[in-house]
């Protein structure tokens, strides 16, 4: 974002773009522990652009529960690494 501000100093720029993409960041790595340099952080982005509800002229019905599908499963998997990381923890102590 800044480096884009810098580009256009006497107009500025439109943050809502950049904005929506580092919540997206802190969301994705916050509540289900994806970092943003996983394969999983970047199918969950491309995901997001399906089911984001200011999409929905361009996405199926089809296509939107197909990316919740997907999603669903991501976080599962992500959920059983992470209690596996803790379970292994624990033993280690």
């Amino acid at each position: 974002m800044a480096e884009c501000c810098s580009r256009a100093p006497a107009t500025g720029i439109q943050p809502a773009d950049h904005l929506d993409r580092m919540l997206f960041v802190i969301f994705v790595r916050i509540f289900f522990g994806i970092p943003p340099d996983s394969e999983h952080f970047t199918r969950l982005q491309t995901l997001y652009r399906v089911i984001d509800f200011r999409n929905s002229a361009r996405a199926s019905y089809r296509e939107v529960i197909s990316a919740l599908d997907e999603v669903t499963v991501i976080i599962q998997q992500q959920i059983i690494r992470s209690l596996q990381l803790m379970k292994q923890n624990e033993d280690e102590l």
